[in-house]
């Protein structure tokens, strides 16, 4: 179901597109890969009805979804100005389409944006099928579905990263805290970036998360534990307690991590969090 979350988001009416009797793949190939497939310009059309440059957007979209998630970045890979990108950037924001996110533990008005496709049918749409119309046009979707299979896990990430963030704020944590979000920054040692980040009110408590797509082993969640404490640590975030926490597809040991004082979940913890 979350691969169909991925590739639809959670608007019903797309969600109902979805033949129970095909698998995942030949739903796909047939709703996006196909010409006159229900989802092959849908996006495109909802955008036309909403922009009066809708090139511009779209252009701005693709490199989001491409990974260049700056103004800085996204003027340079389509060619517009900063000021231009900024501005229509306002505008995705005003529809609900395009969202950013600051690191966890900055001030609401810094200026450290990385700007997201808020809606997943939006963001499979234009990381898949926008840039690779020729080839369904042409008649080779067999071709970009296998490319699309071989991405796929990669891009799943990203999405079960959010689910996370929807998970632990339904779950109970051994302390409530009043943000989760991404964290970011640079030490001494370089670059760091922690999955998610939450704190309490006064910020004596902080809880760290790191987020896996994958079936983990003990031994692997152990090890990504142990980095994500370097990572506190690296970057001089000492609060007077820190708890250390895990999400994945699957964790292998999860009630010993449990007992040892870690917060670990997996995909069945998604689903009763999230059903009820």
């Amino acid at each position: 179901m979350l691969h169909v979350y991925g590739a639809a988001g959670g608007v019903p009416a797309y969600l109902k597109l979805f033949n129970s009797k095909l698998s995942f793949w030949e739903n796909v190939e047939q709703l996006y890969l196909t010409k006159g497939g229900v989802l092959y310009e849908e996006a495109e059309y909802l955008l036309r009805q909403e922009l009066r440059e809708p090139r511009a957007y779209m252009m701005i979209m693709k490199s989001i979804s491409e990974g260049k998630r700056r103004v800085t970045d996204i003027a340079s890979d389509t060619g517009l100005d900063k000021s231009a990108v900024s501005r229509y950037l306002h505008t995705l924001e005003l529809l609900d389409l395009v969202g950013f996110e600051t690191p966890a533990l900055e001030k609401p008005k810094t200026k450290k944006r990385l700007y997201y496709i808020k809606d997943c049918y939006m963001r499979f749409w234009f990381r898949y099928i926008y840039p690779n119309r020729d080839l369904i046009e042409e008649w080779r979707s067999a071709e970009l579905l296998e490319e699309i299979k071989r991405d796929y896990s990669s891009y799943m990430s990203w999405v079960f990263e959010r689910i996370a963030r929807k998970l632990l704020a339904k779950v109970r944590l051994p302390a409530k805290p009043v943000k989760l979000s991404r964290q970011w920054g640079k030490t001494s040692k370089g670059a760091y970036e922690i999955d998610i980040l939450g704190y309490t009110l006064d910020k004596r408590v902080l809880l760290a998360f790191e987020v896996k797509w994958a079936s983990l082993k003990l031994s692997d969640a152990r090890r990504i534990l142990s980095k994500l404490a370097e990572k506190l640590k690296a970057a001089r975030l000492e609060p007077e307690r820190a708890y250390y926490g895990i999400v994945a597809r699957e964790v292998d040991g999860k009630s010993l991590l449990r007992e040892e004082g870690y917060l670990a979940f997996d995909l069945r913890d998604v689903e009763k969090a999230l059903t009820q």
